[in-house]
């Protein structure tokens, strides 16, 4: 029964299965046409945030599409350390290098949406990608980082009043509903509006896509999955025979097409019960290698589970521990945006989905909460009881003049 402890699952979210591959916008491109190469740093880094978000015994979903294209609207506007970081998540050289990344990326994306007939079946499989920026009522974007994202990235420019959380609140789930299909009805609580807010940047993203083969599915739940924990679950299995095998030192995998090939699930079950060596060892470039190297001329009879996940979570600490500090300590780092001393506030993911015989429906969201730096509250001195006082050079310390005050009206 081990090897029916289902693995996790690595959906690849891209096309050809790899984690990088896939590209841009809405408006006419910057750059040669067609999908980007594959950009190995991006599978590591979906490695190494998931190392950083994985709890125990718990199950686990995100987007690490979702969660770099939200990253890559900072981009434009970066410079110095926080500069860096963000080119290091993607392999980038430099800000044209990421946002033509980026572009290519979405284009792709939205590309892979279809309908496709095999042997007198029709199956569909539909992508949705959206990107915006919303902007606090009298903050002014620099005009090229609004050109920029909107032209490159395909970003929605917005207002909102975020001195009333509950109306932005609202706003802002609304437009994530929407480009969900309704699967995502929030992604933020009016509490979760820090009062110092004056920008948010959101990705959304969507799938909807039918296996290339539709699975068998038992009509009970009578088969064993056995849990982390060694307790033991009785689940319907799902069977099906897929073209695609990869095994390694840590997982043997399975690749399970989607309508049209070109987009895939890869689903990997370790060898070991170590999840933190097979996300170090795929952070160091395994989930990329097993991602391209899928042996499709080989048959697998795959069994799995159907499921459905609803995680959601703050970012914040995961990304810092994966090397992108810098963006909450900003400074000037992020004036290209705006002259407001930005920095991130908060970084808000979620990400659903459902599996069956019949395909996936998945959608995840990703909000970025800017905030300006404040004014650090005003230290209180009330001088009403006798106190010290000292006349001083301030260059060289020296004591003019030294005394104490005990009584005002002597």
């Amino acid at each position: 029964m081990q090897r029916r402890t289902l693995l996790t699952t690595a959906l690849a979210l891209a096309s050809a299965g790899a984690l990088g591959s896939c590209a841009a916008p809405p408006r006419e491109p910057a750059g040669p046409a067609g999908p980007p190469e594959p950009m190995p740093a991006v599978a590591a880094f979906a490695a190494r945030l998931m190392g950083q978000l994985l709890q125990p015994g718990q199950n686990h979903l995100h987007s690490p599409a979702s969660v770099v294209l939200a990253l890559g609207l900072l981009r434009p506007g970066a410079s110095g350390p926080v500069a860096e970081q963000l080119d290091e998540v993607i392999g980038a050289d430099n800000r044209e290098g990421w946002t033509a990344w980026a572009h290519r990326t979405i284009e792709t994306l939205r590309s892979r949406t279809g309908t496709f007939t095999e042997a007198d079946v029709t199956r569909k499989v539909t992508v949705l990608v959206a990107q915006a920026a919303f902007a606090a009522v009298g903050l002014d974007l620099k005009p090229e980082y609004v050109t920029t994202i909107t032209e490159q990235q395909g970003a929605t420019i917005g207002e909102v009043d975020f001195s009333r959380p509950e109306q932005a609140a609202r706003v802002i789930n609304d437009w994530a509903a929407e480009h969900t299909e309704g699967q995502i009805d929030h992604i933020m609580q009016p509490g979760q509006i820090d009062p110092r807010m004056v920008l948010l940047l959101a990705n959304a993203l969507h799938l909807a896509a039918n296996w290339r083969r539709e699975m068998t599915v038992e009509d009970e739940a009578t088969t064993p999955f056995t849990r982390e924990d060694g307790s033991v679950v009785n689940v319907r299995m799902m069977f099906g025979d897929t073209p695609g095998w990869f095994s390694d030192a840590n997982v043997d995998a399975a690749l399970i097409p989607f309508a049209g090939e070109r987009l895939a699930m890869a689903v990997a079950l370790p060898k070991t019960g170590d999840w933190a060596a097979l996300l170090t060892a795929w952070a160091d470039g395994g989930l990329d290698a097993m991602l391209a190297g899928f042996d499709t001329d080989q048959q697998v009879a795959l069994s799995m589970p159907g499921w459905r996940l609803d995680w959601s979570d703050s970012l914040n600490q995961a990304l810092t521990a994966v090397g992108l500090g810098p963006l909450f300590h900003a400074g000037d780092d992020l004036s290209g945006i705006a002259d407001a001393g930005l920095s991130v506030g908060q970084v808000l993911h979620r990400a659903v989905m459902e599996v069956d015989q019949y395909g996936v429906v998945a959608s995840a969201v990703t909000a970025i909460g800017m905030i300006t730096s404040a004014p650090a509250e005003p230290k209180q001195l009330r001088l009403d009881r006798p106190f010290a006082f000292v006349i001083f050079d301030t260059q060289t310390r020296l004591p003019l003049f030294i005394g104490r005050l005990c009584d005002p009206q002597a």
